[in-house]
């Protein structure tokens, strides 16, 4: 065979090898992912005496979501007792004089991109609708700027989604993330004026907008899975970070996340295995002890399963 015919040959195999093995990587990036999910209190006790301490604190949210599957649920030894309409964990456990203790609760978690649902899902009850369309602290949907706002932004005749895009177009538009923002957990109307925040003013703020032009909206507290450059991670993440995101409801497809401080789309947004939802509004964990004073802080952890 002459020489170029051949070289010609091995050049074409070994682009064929390459184009091959750019398809198996990318078909390797997983379309879910399992995950162990841990939220730790650890209290210390760094007085002399003993102490009794009891908690109460929330749980993982309960309610079904298109994006998470909770495959296995372990609250470990200090539990007590759930109240499941309102999601909160009760934990006792004796701290020694000097020492520590962790409560722990661990869920083993599948992820998914999001998909909306093949059949139109039941529709908010009253009660819902008029919570996820009311004002509240840091989501000043009666504040006469994000009235004006959403006037000016969407239509009346549009529908959920459309308004949803329209309104997260604005909003990362407007915001500078910046972690030294003065607006910096504080929400909507800082976040205007500041013109900056991190992702509870992008957050916030889109949630105000949207309550404002008659859509229900509410947020999302939990983690997301970043990559080496701080994206949503597809594949092999770096590291997992609290966060807050939203979700809308759409009458056709229920609640549709939709995460603005990372989604140029509504239709863009959680297309990866990247976040875990804790619950939907803070609550805080409460508590009482007898005997030495306590102190408690959090640990959350993500590890895969596989």
């Amino acid at each position: 065979m002459p020489l170029a015919r051949f070289l010609q040959k091995a050049l074409a195999a070994a682009l064929l090898s390459i184009l091959l093995a750019g398809s198996l990587v990318e078909a390797a990036l997983p379309d879910t992912r399992k995950v162990n999910f841990s939220i730790s209190l650890v209290v210390e006790n760094p007085s002399s005496e003993s102490s009794a301490v009891t908690l109460k604190t929330p749980l993982l949210a309960g309610e079904p979501s298109p994006y998470q599957e909770n495959l296995a649920t372990n609250l470990g030894p200090y539990w007590v007792e759930t109240d499941p309409e309102e999601e909160l964990g009760s934990f006792k456990v004796t701290v020694p004089a000097g020492q520590t203790r962790q409560v722990t609760q661990t869920y083993t978690l599948l992820l998914k991109p999001y998909s909306p649902p093949k059949e139109a899902p039941d529709p908010l009850t009253p009660e819902e609708k008029d919570r996820y369309l009311q004002a509240q602290p840091m989501i000043e949907v009666e504040n006469s700027q994000i009235q004006s706002l959403a006037k000016r932004l969407v239509r009346s005749t549009d529908s959920p989604s459309v308004k949803a895009d329209k309104i997260l177009r604005f909003v990362r538009q407007k915001l500078r993330y910046s972690l030294s923002s003065p607006a910096a957990n504080k929400g909507a109307v800082a976040a205007l004026e500041a013109q900056s925040g991190i992702c509870t003013e992008y957050t916030s703020l889109f949630v105000a907008l949207m309550r404002a032009s008659d859509v229900p909206s509410r947020i999302v507290n939990g983690q997301i899975l970043l990559d080496s450059k701080r994206q949503p991670a597809k594949g092999a993440w770096k590291t997992a970070e609290r966060h807050q995101w939203a979700e809308f409801f759409d009458p056709e497809k229920g609640w549709v996340p939709v995460d603005p401080t990372f989604a140029s789309s509504v239709a863009a947004s959680h297309q990866t295995p990247a976040y875990i939802v804790e619950n939907y509004g803070d609550r805080p964990t409460k508590g009482s002890f007898v005997g030495g004073r306590v102190e408690v802080s959090f640990i959350y952890q993500v590890v895969p399963t596989e």
